[in-house]
Order: structure tokens, then C-alpha cells, then sequence
């Protein structure tokens, strides 16, 4: 007589549902009691193989067993242990998931002489994973089965009345659960995985330079494969990683290098990704120092000394000319308020992010009307200059309006 609420994309479902038998999801004594039991078993089963040459180091997950042993007496002393602690529990053990194998080929021919030839393994499909190296690791069939069905999962986003954000959020919690059978010991090439990224970029209406929500899906856990190098090199570029960006990076908008390698990528030493990268520290050290004497100019008194000369009227060209080189006017803002900016850097935000949706001339008229009503609090201190600084310059920005 167990309800349970559903509850999706912020929404509840207002009609519960009954849980009549069996483990409901969410009872956390059912795990808890689980391990209690499992845990038991273990004692018994190290207490019984004591004896047995040999090291052994057990694993317990739910009621999954995982041990290895270096003698092969101890490996097979120990499933024998487990298959009699099982009978006296009254636990029906499932044997045909019982796998066994050896570190070298030598040891897996004795285990097939000693062992039920049924049972010994090359490679081990354990807890999802697979236990081989990287260079002998092929697809399963039932990897490639999940990745075309978490396509299909994908493909069918297309049709839901959700926002981009929301159908990105639907396909990693659908298809991309469905995707990631086996792949913490061992990611899929891209050749594999190109379905399942063209059918979530069609599915969110996503352009071919893919937005942020398709870079975090690309690079969550557990799809973090080769599919998302080129694609997130891309996006960074295409989203201004390189260009003057006066507000603080993001953890995505780091140099693409140390940000893939903290979220687990490895880069090869090739000469393709040694230029690359060669190549990103050079650019990422010019953009450091830009900033730095773009912070230092436009933060400085000579500067708004400057601005509170009204250049707009006075120094027509420069404007344009600024914004040719910086790329655009509503970048050129960036500089010309400066200091609104940094007075209010929640409110405001960045002033080219804003201006890119709202338009330069808007922005710019918005951040002298805040320059008009005065950045500080008046608090009985002398005015410093900065502060007659910008009423001077206020005042000759509404005149010129």
C-alpha cells in the first residue's frame, strides 16, 4: 500500500502511483539490508578460504560478488564458498553469470582445465564494464544495440512541445542512460556514436556549431567519448573563446586543453594536438595580457578623463574604428562603460552579451542613463575624482542627447 509521486521537468503528477508488491524505488532499507546480508557472506567466505594459498581482494556491489585472487586454487575456493554459503541462505544462485578469467594466456588455458570451460571468459563483462585493454576492445552487440535505440530515443525529442534546453535535459536523462552500456572501460570511437549526436542536434533544432547545451551533453558523464573533441573545438571557437571577453570564463571557456584533460580526456602525443596546443597556450598567454591592459586602461582616470570629453561628437572616426577592430559596437561598449560594468557585474552583466541581443544602441544608452544616476552612495566624503569624472561626463552625454 506504498504511493509514489512522479515527478518530471519540475512538474508532479498529481495522481499517485500504488505500489502493491516488490522493492519500491527509493526504499532505502531494502539496499541497506542487502549489504548487511552480502556483507555476512563475505565474512563467512574469507573465514572459509583462509586457508588457501594466495591473496584475494573481494568487491561487493548490491549482489553482484567480484574477487581476484593470484593462485588459481584461492579463485576457485572462493566462487566454491560462495556457492555453499548461497545453498545455506536458501539463495538460488544465477549460474549462468558466473565468469571467470586470467591476467595472462598461460593462466587461462590451466583455468579451463580446472574450471567448467563454460565459465572462463577472456574478457570479463562486469557492473557494465569490460575487462580489456583499450586496443583489443571491440563492440559488443549489445553496445551497438543500445546505441541505436538510444538514437531512436533521440530522434523521437524531435516531437515534444519542450524548450531547446528541456529536450537536451530529456535526451541525457533517455537516450543517453540507454548509450553508456560498458563505457567506463572503454568509450566508443566517434564512427559509433555519430547517429546518436546527429539525431540530438536535429531533435533540438540545434545549428551545425551545436550550442552550450549540446557541448554539456556531449561531455557529461557518462557520455564523455571522442564524439565531443572536435565538436567542443568548435564551439569554443565559434562562442568566442579566443575574442576579448572582459567577464570572468566560465569552467567551460577555459583553455580547451586543461579543461578536457580535468574532465578525464587524454591527449596523444601527436603533432596534430602538440601545434594545437602549442598554438592554445600562445593565444590563451596574448589573451591574458590583453585583458590585463585592457583592465588597466579602461579602469584608469587618464581614460575616463578622456570619455568625459564626449569623443562620441569629438571623435566620431574612433568609435568606428574601435569597432572594426574589436569586431563590433556592442564590443566597443565594453570599454566605453567600463566601469559600470564592474560597479554592478550581476545586474549588468557582460555589456557585448547584451548588446549581441538587444542591440549596441540600447545598451549604450542604458549604461549612460546608469552613469547619469551616479555609480556611488553618497556617504558625507569628499567626491574623488573618478566620481566628478563621470558626472562631468554624464552631463555631457545628456547634452549631446
Amino acid at each position: 500500500n506504498q504511493r509514489r509521486l512522479v515527478s518530471w521537468d519540475g512538474h508532479t503528477d498529481p495522481q499517485h502511483m500504488v505500489t502493491d508488491w516488490g522493492i519500491p524505488q527509493g526504499d532505502g532499507m531494502s539496499p541497506l539490508g542487502l549489504n548487511i546480508l552480502l556483507f555476512a557472506g563475505l565474512l563467512w567466505v574469507k573465514h572459509n578460504t583462509r586457508h588457501l594459498d594466495g591473496d584475494a581482494a573481494h568487491f561487493l556491489f548490491m549482489d553482484d560478488r567480484s574477487w581476484t585472487a593470484s593462485t588459481l586454487p584461492k579463485l576457485l575456493g572462493i566462487k566454491t564458498a560462495w556457492q555453499r554459503w548461497s545453498a545455506i541462505m536458501g539463495l538460488l544462485e544465477n549460474a549462468g553469470k558466473t565468469q571467470l578469467t586470467a591476467l595472462r594466456p598461460k593462466d587461462l588455458e590451466e583455468l579451463r582445465k580446472a574450471a567448467d570451460p563454460r565459465e572462463v571468459k577472456q574478457n570479463l563483462v562486469m557492473l557494465g564494464t569490460v575487462t580489456v585493454t583499450r586496443m583489443q576492445r571491440r563492440t559488443a552487440a549489445e553496445e551497438a544495440q543500445r546505441l541505436e535505440k538510444a538514437a531512436s530515443t533521440a530522434a523521437r525529442a524531435t516531437f515534444l512541445p519542450l524548450s531547446r534546453k528541456a529536450k537536451y535535459e530529456t535526451i541525457g536523462a533517455t537516450a543517453t542512460a540507454q548509450a553508456s552500456y560498458g563505457w567506463i572501460g572503454r568509450k566508443p570511437p566517434e564512427a559509433e556514436c555519430k547517429r546518436l549526436d546527429l539525431a540530438a542536434w536535429k531533435a533540438c533544432g540545434e545549428p551545425y556549431d551545436a550550442g552550450i547545451h549540446h557541448k554539456r551533453l556531449l561531455l557529461s558523464l557518462p557520455l564523455e567519448t571522442e564524439i565531443g573533441i572536435r565538436q567542443v573545438m568548435r564551439m569554443l571557437h565559434a562562442s568566442g573563446r579566443w575574442r576579448l571577453v572582459q567577464a570572468a570564463p566560465t569552467a567551460s571557456e577555459k583553455c580547451a586543453f586543461e579543461w578536457l584533460r580535468k574532465h578525464g580526456w587524454t591527449m596523444p602525443h601527436t603533432l596534430e594536438y602538440a601545434t594545437a596546443q602549442y598554438c592554445t597556450n600562445r593565444l590563451a598567454a596574448y589573451r591574458k595580457l590583453v585583458e590585463s591592459a585592457a583592465v588597466q586602461l579602461c579602469g584608469g582616470l587618464p581614460w575616463n578623463e578622456f570619455l568625459a570629453q564626449d569623443p562620441g561628437r569629438t571623435w566620431p572616426v574612433l568609435h568606428n574604428v574601435m569597432a572594426m577592430v574589436l569586431g563590433g559596437k556592442h564590443r566597443w561598449n565594453e570599454m566605453l562603460f567600463h566601469d559600470v560594468h564592474h560597479a554592478f557585474p550581476n545586474a549588468v552583466g557582460t555589456l557585448s552579451q547584451r548588446g549581441r541581443f538587444h542591440g549596441w544602441e540600447k545598451v549604450h544608452d542604458a549604461a549612460a542613463e546608469v552613469l547619469h544616476r551616479g555609480l556611488w552612495k553618497p556617504n558625507g566624503d569628499e567626491e574623488t575624482q573618478m566620481q566628478k569624472t563621470q558626472k562631468k561626463r554624464s552631463m555631457m552625454m545628456k547634452q549631446g542627447k
